[in-house]
């Protein structure tokens, strides 16, 4: 211990490598770095206390408990930065720059380095069970990835791991893009957030403490949509229970950008509320519920889309 250092965010590094199919990591990971604004991912432990009753009253003994680990990775998205971590949160594999639901499942280890204090510290067994992805009015579009995993251990780096260089993307926004209903543009609106759950759950068994396994559930794609009130046509495929296609591209720059293009090719509004504040705009919203489309086999894709300069002119 070294008096007078303390560990500090901003030199803090976060990076994941993939575990092997029994778990482990390879002799030599591959660790690939994470861009992030916040990290929660952190171990729990019951306390488990002892109940014997004493006539001084006093406890004797508390225990730990079993462990769990889990908590929250927040980026900004950006082209190329999260691609693995999406792959892994939609259990599907990109295909032709195309990416759907599916029951792939995908371990990996995630590790953070405190570089001021020289202390790595990793987390076992994650996995992700749900994707956000946040759409405000006027800002950045961020990811959330909550991460559930196995345990947390000291960790020493093998001296043959590497470490890949961070991607230079820049970070989209909602001044960019597009927000289709049915192929038609809805420019009213002012906030979506769509979130992919797995529904993933630690099961355990007697004489561990950590997970025995990571159990999966059924997917559910839900969200929540914002639109200033222009006509009731939203509010009509609510009440209608109408099958509808949501399209939103997401890109870095107005034009000559990096896109992602989140599909959800057949969502049905569950709930639509109005509310008026004073003399301002009146706001819709309406709660989203994506089902499984046999024509896309899919109830939620990603499509990445680079950008690819013009050739230059040939001399004549």
């Amino acid at each position: 211990m070294t008096a007078g250092i303390a560990a500090s965010g901003a030199r803090a590094a976060y990076f994941y490598a993939l575990e092997n199919a029994d778990g482990t990591l390879p002799a030599n990971p591959a660790f690939k770095p994470i861009r992030l604004t916040q990290n929660g991912l952190q171990e729990q432990a019951n306390d488990i206390q002892s109940n014997e009753l004493v006539p001084d009253r006093h406890r004797r003994a508390a225990r730990r408990g079993a462990t769990s680990v889990s908590g929250d990775i927040v980026g900004e998205l950006s082209f190329g930065t999260f691609d693995d971590l999406i792959e892994a949160a939609f259990c599907g594999t990109w295909a032709n720059n195309v990416l759907k639901t599916g029951a792939v499942r995908r371990g990996f280890a995630i590790l953070k380095r405190n570089l001021d204090i020289n202390v790595d510290t990793i987390y076992r067994g994650c996995q992700i069970n749900t994707l956000k992805f946040a759409c405000p009015l006027q800002e950045k579009i961020t990811v959330t990835f909550s991460v559930v995993g196995k345990s947390e251990e000291s960790y020493t780096v093998p001296a043959g791991a590497t470490f890949a260089q961070p991607t230079t993307t820049d970070y989209m926004t909602t001044f960019d893009g597009s927000l289709a209903i049915d192929t038609t543009d809805l420019n009213s609106a002012t906030d979506l957030n769509i979130t992919l759950a797995n529904n993933i759950e630690a099961k355990y068994s007697l004489m561990n403490r950590p997970a025995y396994a990571m159990k999966i559930g059924m997917i559910d794609v839900t969200g929540d949509l914002s639109a200033y009130i222009e006509d009731d046509s939203l509010k009509q495929r609510y009440r209608n229970e109408v099958d509808t296609e949501m399209a939103v591209t997401m890109t870095d720059k107005a034009t000559s950008g990096n896109s992602y293009v989140l599909t959800l090719p057949r969502q049905r509004f569950t709930s639509a509320q109005d509310s008026f504040n004073g003399d301002d705009l009146g706001i819709q919203q309406l709660n989203i519920r994506s089902l499984y489309d046999t024509t896309s086999t899919t109830e939620l894709q990603i499509k990445r889309v680079a950008y690819v300069p013009p050739a230059p002119p040939q001399g004549g």
